[in-house]
């Protein structure tokens, strides 16, 4: 399996690195110069600052690795299960992002708004950022992509201001 197996990982979940921009693959050496030549037209040289956490994550105590996964879980949790305590709003488990992608029609249809206006409301009137569902193409109606990389606390104060929200969507 080796000669056709490919792996390709970064760094933003197991090292709590999200928007470094940091990655690496494992390939057959018969690919590495196809690899080679993507990356180099597709992304921009990583800066020496974020190749040396990237060495130092390598090289460190792995306890972290564990400590994040914990921790993820915790706040995916915190956010699934409050999201899906408001009217209106419904959110499968995400098994494998930092993101949580809750279908929110019966907001939308209380609110006579569109997702993109939503969001854009969400930023500009409330300091709250997610992306319209539609940013991921058309499965994503009626959706929001929110994130939970960051503390427990800013989730916390998120979605106290998203539930005052939903409840005074008439």
């Amino acid at each position: 399996m080796p000669e056709r197996t490919v792996v390709i990982d970064g760094f933003s979940k197991p090292y709590a690195m999200a928007g470094w921009r940091l990655g690496y693959g494992v390939l057959p050496v018969a690919m590495a110069r196809y690899i080679e030549r993507y990356t180099i037209n597709t992304t921009s040289c990583a800066p020496p600052f974020v190749q040396h956490a990237g060495i130092a994550a390598l090289t460190g105590p792995q306890a972290c690795v564990d400590e994040m996964r914990d921790e993820y879980r915790t706040r995916r949790d915190f956010l699934v299960a409050s999201l899906n305590r408001l009217k209106g709003v419904s959110c499968a488990v995400p098994r494998g992002a930092f993101y949580a992608f809750p279908n929110i029609s019966g907001v939308l249809r209380r609110t006579h708004a569109a997702v993109e206006q939503f969001a854009d409301a969400l930023l500009d009137t409330f300091n709250l950022a997610c992306l319209p569902g539609t940013a991921f193409g058309k499965g994503g109606a009626e959706h929001l992509r929110l994130s939970f990389a960051t503390a427990l606390p800013t989730l916390e104060a998120a979605l106290g201001v998203l539930q005052g929200i939903v409840e005074a969507a008439v």
